[in-house]
């Protein structure tokens, strides 16, 4: 709902929700988030990615990158601790 939409973007300080984004600092993978998430604009982003190659072929040249750059590390606890550090620095 849109509440807890306001309430996400009120206590969490990260400008993404999706671990892609949120590693990479910016947005590779589109986030439909609320409305987004309504059928029209999710199927209007997967035509994208089906019907624009130059979409398809940047988002996964980004996703590439983002592979490279994390090596073998696990992104889920690189996320966690990220959110844990933030946490306890917000705490102070």
């Amino acid at each position: 709902t849109w509440l807890n939409e306001l309430a996400y973007k009120l206590i969490v300080r990260f400008p993404f929700i999706g671990l892609p984004n949120i590693i990479a600092g910016e947005e590779i993978i589109r986030e439909c988030m609320q409305k987004a998430a309504d059928p029209e604009p999710l199927s209007g982003e997967v035509g994208r990615f089906i019907e624009d190659r130059a979409y398809y072929d940047a988002t996964c040249a980004s996703l590439g990158r983002l592979k490279e750059v994390l090596g073998g590390r696990k992104p889920s606890r690189e996320v966690a601790r990220l959110i844990v550090e933030h946490l306890e620095s917000a705490g102070r």
